[in-house]
């Protein structure tokens, strides 16, 4: 600061005059004060972001156990919340707002998405196992024998002890597993909204290529 404050004097006065002592003094004054406001300002900026971390760890710890999806979202638009907030202060413009809402339209879209595919997963995998274990019994039932193999009975009971299992799991026990520590697990009543959308979506293809076939 002084090596500026000196170099700024010297455009304007004397270097051996008590003008220029005086005018560099006060450059320098007035240079340190500029630096620590910047400082300060500085460090208030860090602050609050360090705040605004604060808060997004505490909202985080205190919604652990309630619903993974809706809790995404939430901490989503928080997060969005506070970003616009350090960007324009206590009151948010039009488009700030616009911005918080869209972010938080967009994690509720992908919260939906992701739950939905890893219901399509769940399902898709459980039947995927279940015609595997099938397929295996049958071909052990044909090279050892029938005697020593399955029956055809006995592999109906097996394929219905696994699809009352499997019941068992959807409407029993991933709800209560759910409602304890919050997780999305598939659930009867996430299947049974799968299936009830793709009959709806079959049956407007259908209708619409009917139409299209008049």
């Amino acid at each position: 600061n002084y090596q500026q404050a000196y170099n700024e004097a010297l455009e304007n006065f004397d270097p051996h005059s008590q003008q220029f002592a005086d005018a560099v003094n006060k450059r320098v004054t007035a240079l340190n004060s500029l630096s620590d406001a910047q400082q300060r300002a500085q460090q208030l900026q860090q602050n609050a972001g360090l705040q605004d971390n604060l808060s997004l760890i505490q909202a985080e710890t205190s919604s652990i156990g309630m619903n993974s999806d809706a809790r995404k979202v939430m901490l989503a638009q928080m997060q969005a919340e506070l970003e616009k907030h350090r960007q324009y202060g206590a009151v948010l413009p039009p488009e700030a707002q616009d911005y918080v809402a869209l972010t938080t339209q967009i994690a509720q879209a992908s919260a939906e998405y992701e739950h939905q595919q890893q219901v399509l997963q769940d399902v898709t995998g459980s039947i995927s196992g279940m015609a595997d274990e099938l397929s295996s019994d049958i071909t052990q039932g044909f090279v050892q024998g029938t005697s020593s193999g399955m029956s055809f009975k006995n592999m109906l009971k097996g394929v219905e002890t696994q699809i009352a299992s499997l019941l068992v799991k959807f409407a029993l026990i991933n709800p209560m597993l759910n409602a304890i520590d919050g997780q999305s697990r598939t659930t009867l009543s996430d299947i049974s909204g799968i299936l009830s959308g793709s009959g709806s979506q079959t049956s407007t293809a259908a209708t619409a290529s009917s139409g299209v076939s008049e």
